[in-house]
């Protein structure tokens, strides 16, 4: 009998556990007409960050501001800040569902460009500049043309990069289901590091370094001079393919 009743102590326990779940996920859902509000950035910031699967275009402006264009109860979730130089743009509160976009107008060179959670970034513009850090994780995504000296690029957690242009050195890093999607960046001097399921395809046409291990897989493009690659007995991968 005692063991029956703590049977269905536990069953009730885990019960509840899976509706507190379900209700700290659920989150805001959009509501109302999608309304424009402008917001002007009294600071400038060469970083940028994004969180809670907001959308956002960068565009190269004379002044610092934000469009936010989103359902009418969503418009005021927005959570903003800028501290040291970087300026950082999520949510108030967990939004389910909803229209809510941002356009981000700036004014210095961005160094640094990071999503995570779902967010997503994209530019209007080339970015032409020194040099840039790319960082995305846990499912965000990041879509930029490049002009630049170097790039370093690392994605996790089933997060995706996709580049093109131009980019002389390049140090870029996928893992845990993530992607790196720079067939359309031309580099001169690459080195590449695939593992947990993390891909990458990437241009070269100087000198590459590649590793892969624990099923990373690495495609490369374009004719190096010099070639350096490491297939890790724990299942890495990596091959040459035509353009």
């Amino acid at each position: 009998m005692k063991t029956k009743i703590n049977k269905i102590l536990l069953l009730f326990l885990a019960s509840s556990m899976v509706v507190a779940c379900k209700f700290d996920i659920s989150g805001i859902r959009g509501k109302g007409e999608v309304v424009t509000k402008d917001i002007m950035l009294n600071e400038s910031f060469t970083e940028v960050k994004t969180e809670s699967g907001w959308k956002v275009q960068l565009v190269k402006s004379n002044e610092n501001k934000i469009v936010v264009r989103a359902n009418e109860n969503l418009i005021e979730q927005l959570d903003y800040y800028i501290n040291n130089e970087r300026l950082t743009l999520g949510s108030k509160n967990n939004i389910q569902s909803g229209t809510r976009e941002l356009t981000l107008y700036y004014t210095e060179d961005l160094n640094l460009i990071k999503s995570s959670s779902g967010s997503s970034v994209d530019s209007e513009d080339v970015l032409e500049q020194e040099h840039i850090i790319v960082d995305a994780s846990s499912g965000s995504s990041i879509e930029l043309q490049l002009k630049v000296k170097k790039t370093t690029v690392d994605v996790s957690s089933g997060a995706k990069v996709e580049l093109e242009g131009t980019s002389i050195y390049f140090d870029g890093d996928a893992s845990s289901g993530s992607r790196i999607k720079a067939k359309n960046l031309k580099t001169k001097e690459c080195i590449v590091d695939a593992s947990s399921g993390g891909n990458i395809d990437i241009y070269n046409e100087g000198s590459l370094k590649a590793n892969a291990s624990s099923g990373g897989n690495i495609d490369y493009y374009g004719n190096p001079e010099k070639v350096s690659t490491n297939e890790s007995i724990s299942g890495g991968n990596i091959d040459h393919e035509e353009d």
